[in-house]
């Protein structure tokens, strides 16, 4: 059937291979393709690319390009999460770290940019302590939020407008509505 369209087998099974990293004094996975060795090899080759000078568009299709698929059930979901978590972290501690070679590669935003991602993992830790210090302080009738008659309220209130503000101008900036930002909210 392939050889009646013209389509040589042998070379088409040559190339469905995808084994050029065997190959002798390949430099797949080094100065080519994908950068191997990190788990996160999409961000790695994004990030070293970047390093080196490559410039890179923001594309937003009105249709999807690619829809993907995603984890079907809880268990699938926690352990990608924990793959793409270690593997930023992986990027994040190794000699070419964000905040290390990457703000002397590109320019400061673009390395901190990277640098946010690679580290965003570590805000587990605070994201758990805030998980269970309202209820230690529940159950020890003590105030974690400032009184309304506080000085350090009005500061309170600065970072919490701030934040939905940030959050509610990159949905308009990316041309979305505000009822969609608070539909997005109340989820």
């Amino acid at each position: 059937m392939m050889a009646s369209h013209g389509i040589n087998p042998t070379m088409a099974h040559h190339v469905a291979d995808c084994d050029f990293e065997k190959q002798p004094n390949s430099k797949w996975g080094i100065e080519m393709g994908l950068s191997y060795g990190k788990l996160v090899e999409d961000f790695y080759t994004g990030y070293l690319l970047q390093c080196k000078g490559w410039k890179s568009i923001f594309c937003n299709r009105k249709r999807p390009t690619f829809l993907g698929n995603s984890p079907i059930d809880l268990h699938s979901s926690l352990n990608q999460l924990m793959r793409w978590s270690v593997g930023l972290l992986e990027v994040a501690f190794c000699r070419y770290s964000p905040i290390a070679f990457g703000v002397k590669s590109m320019n400061l935003l673009q390395g901190l940019c990277y640098a946010h991602l690679a580290f965003s993992s570590l805000l587990s830790i605070p994201i758990t302590i805030y998980a269970f210090v309202p209820q230690l302080a529940l159950l020890n009738s003590a105030s974690i939020f400032p009184k309304a008659s506080d000085p350090w309220f009005l500061l309170y209130i600065f970072l919490f407008l701030g934040s939905y503000g940030q959050e509610c101008l990159e949905f308009m900036l990316a041309g979305k509505t505000i009822q969609r930002w608070w539909n997005n909210q109340r989820m």
